[in-house]
């Protein structure tokens, strides 16, 4: 139920809809696909040991250049440690930008960014997984 009300938004917002399905962004695409199997040999055994939790998905954000994002939320600081240990493996995908995990929901005018977030604020309902 909770990919539905996401993919309602982004079928009609995110020109990204068709390639992939709702994620969690942590790092930005940065290793070219040739090493793809290496990194996910080494991701899978410095992440193996990470247990589930849950995360809620209760407001929205935008960033400067005009996409609105849902904020994974979680009680722990477990998607902290995630990142962390991304980036103790893959170094060379650490930006200088500041941590902001996010699920994207479409791309807007920049005009348009509050009331598009009002819009979907209004008729959101919390949701949590794991």
């Amino acid at each position: 139920a909770i990919w539905d009300a996401i993919n309602a938004i982004r079928k009609e917002h995110d020109h990204a809809y068709p390639r992939w399905p709702p994620h969690i962004t942590l790092l930005y695409p940065c290793i070219p696909e040739a090493n793809f199997e290496q990194c996910a040999a080494a991701l899978w055994k410095d992440l193996r040991g990470v247990k589930p939790f849950t995360v809620r998905l209760s407001s929205f954000g935008f960033f400067d250049n005009n996409y609105i994002w849902l904020d994974p939320q979680d009680e722990d600081g477990e998607l902290t440690k995630v990142f962390d240990a991304l980036v103790s493996t893959l170094p060379m995908c650490k930006t200088k930008k500041e941590f902001r995990p996010h699920m994207t929901v479409g791309q807007f005018l920049k005009p348009d960014l509050q009331s598009m977030i009002q819009k979907f604020s209004n008729s959101w309902q919390p949701e949590t997984f794991q």
